[in-house]
């Protein structure tokens, strides 16, 4: 009983963990990503929630057998992290990291081109320019918060790709 209890507590941790750290990983904006790899990052998210939850349940009922029948500390241990590891899956697979993270930039610093260090002259950026006045969005940047909210002529004015 006590190996069976152990080891769907393992399936628990292991399908909870990831749906979450798949998705995050599939969908990251920052590697090369195929159809593939959009598709079952989307599933896995559009599932993690439930799955997680699921894991959750049957993860405390499996960690309450565990607990109850071990006898180290090293046993115990395990169990703890095991639990902790289903909880934080099942928080994440609810909050919005992502969006969280990658949000629109809210406040625009203007600096002059000289001034700048952490633009390489090799960087990509994209460029408008209205009249005499020329701005320069480097795409690292738009990248991490793939929207920037700007004004243009008095106008508001959104950068993306």
């Amino acid at each position: 009983m006590k190996v069976l209890a152990g080891l769907g507590y393992g399936i628990a941790i292991v399908l909870s963990v990831g749906f979450v750290a798949g998705e995050l990983v599939l969908t990251s904006p920052f590697r090369n990503q195929t159809n593939a790899d959009i598709e079952l990052g989307f599933f896995l998210s559009q599932w993690a929630a439930r799955v997680s939850l699921a894991a959750l349940l049957v993860g405390i009922l499996l960690a309450v057998a565990i607990w109850r029948s071990a006898s180290g500390l090293k046993t115990k241990a395990v169990v703890l992290v095991g639990f902790a590891a289903l909880g934080l899956s099942a928080y994440m697979a609810r909050e919005s990291f992502a969006e969280r993270e990658f949000a629109a930039l809210a406040e625009i610093v203007r600096i002059p081109v000289a001034n700048s260090t952490h633009v390489l002259p090799n960087d990509l950026v994209l460029g408008v320019k209205d009249g005499g006045v020329a701005t320069a969005y480097p795409v690292p940047i738009i990248a991490y918060h793939h929207i920037v909210n700007d004004r243009l002529a008095d106008e508001p004015f959104v950068v993306t790709y």
